[in-house]
């Protein structure tokens, strides 16, 4: 192909195209226009520089436009994604130790019936405080403990090093010893400085579920963002302080 080739698609509005390279290889090309004019594309996990697409058009066999299904989601659809999302974590992604209340809660968690009860609901679908509000109520109605408001984010140990903001002893106790510490239920608490005040702790409760955290912590101020540990490196959010 030749660039002005790719340049009608992004004439065309379409500025994410998948190429099938000559090797057979494909490359995601996310086109934007450079200062000086040039079609360009950015690099792999780029936002701010690339390359000019005159050095690979060459090279490229064919494009298609990504299919981008995400934007063609409606807004109930999202809710029912981060809730799939939610139940991922708990019974793919769970550490066979922790949380088992939440194990529990999740695997049982019918979301095609909740989807039936929403459905016949009144209320307007599209509105994210009438979805959790419904969410609410069907726990309640089924006697469930899932999470019932937040939006599937997570974050793991690992990409919260110290990162040259202090000692990093505790951060590599913690990775060194983690998953020792999950497998056999013991208690734990690390902490170290990053661009937040990180801590992960653990412990056996009272209730005979083993449970585990990790925050962040805006530095010096005791308040941040709290997530439930899921497993030796991921954390789940939970909530704001």
């Amino acid at each position: 192909m030749n660039t002005d080739d790719i340049q009608k698609y992004y004439d065309n509005g379409n500025t994410e195209l998948v190429a099938t390279m000559a090797d057979g290889s494909k490359q995601a090309l996310r086109l934007f226009v450079s200062t000086s004019g040039s079609l360009a594309y950015f690099g792999k996990g780029k936002r701010r520089h690339g390359y000019a697409i005159y050095g690979i058009a060459r090279d490229i066999e064919s494009v298609i436009v990504k299919d981008n299904k995400k934007s063609e989601q409606t807004e109930q659809e999202k809710y029912f994604e981060n809730l799939k999302k939610f139940k991922k974590t708990f019974t793919q992604n769970l550490h066979l130790n922790l949380w088992s209340d939440l194990r529990k809660a999740y695997n049982e968690f019918d979301i095609e019936d909740f989807e039936n009860f929403v459905n016949k609901s009144e209320v307007e679908k599209e509105s994210s405080y009438n979805f959790y509000k419904l969410l609410v109520e069907y726990c309640q109605l089924k006697h469930s403990n899932v999470i019932t408001e937040n939006k599937h984010k997570i974050t793991t140990i690992k990409s919260n090093s110290p990162k040259g903001y202090g000692s990093s002893y505790e951060y590599n106790m913690c990775v060194a010893n983690i998953k020792k510490h999950l497998d056999k239920k013991e208690n734990f608490n690390y902490a170290w400085r990053s661009t937040y005040d990180v801590s992960v702790s653990g412990k056996l409760c009272e209730d005979g579920v083993y449970r585990a955290w990790f925050s962040l912590e805006f530095r010096g101020c005791g308040n941040g963002h709290y997530y439930l540990l899921v497993n030796e490196n991921q954390a789940v959010f939970y909530e704001n302080d």
